[in-house]
């Protein structure tokens, strides 16, 4: 499989180690990657990387057909501080650009891998952050809702959970 991921941070880098190791090959989309640690995971030149940001659909869907990608897995997101700095930009990036990513695997055909970030706040919310109310819970359930109505869009049915 051709496989692009979304974000190249902690999970983003270790899914793409497994992938490698499983044979296929793979692509790191992320704004700003950090290639020591890409490097120090997955080991050097393993994957390609492409440094762009996933809000830039045309950028997506550009990456998705040079690299004749078939799979999509969306690790990509800003958590924590980055989030409570500037919430706008959180806003943005976490539910603008997963709309982009269900798109452009929707107008490429592609198979869809996992969407991580509903698991990934569980020991924030113990801590009291990611809890509805605050941004970073608002944010959760906003690209939890993104997804909710993309899906319906395409079955042309709005599901109870948004209304």
């Amino acid at each position: 499989m051709n496989i692009l991921i979304t974000g190249a941070g902690l999970i983003g880098a270790h899914a793409a180690r497994h992938a490698v190791d499983a044979g296929n090959k793979v692509v790191l989309y992320d704004l700003s990657p950090n290639r020591n640690y890409i490097h120090e995971i997955g080991g050097n030149d393993r994957a390609e990387v492409v440094a762009a940001d996933i809000r830039d659909l045309p950028a997506l869907l550009s990456a998705l057909e040079r690299f004749k990608v078939d799979t999509l897995v969306h690790t990509a997101g800003l958590i924590g501080s980055r989030v409570q700095e500037n919430s706008y930009t959180g806003a943005t990036n976490n539910i603008l650009g997963t709309i982009n990513v269900l798109e452009g695997a929707r107008l490429r055909q592609l198979r869809r891998g996992p969407l991580s970030g509903d698991d990934r706040g569980r020991g924030a919310q113990r801590q009291g952050r990611g809890r509805p109310g605050s941004r970073i819970g608002s944010l959760r359930r906003g690209r939890h809702d993104a997804v909710l109505v993309h899906q319906a869009v395409q079955r042309r049915a709005w599901p109870a959970e948004v209304a």
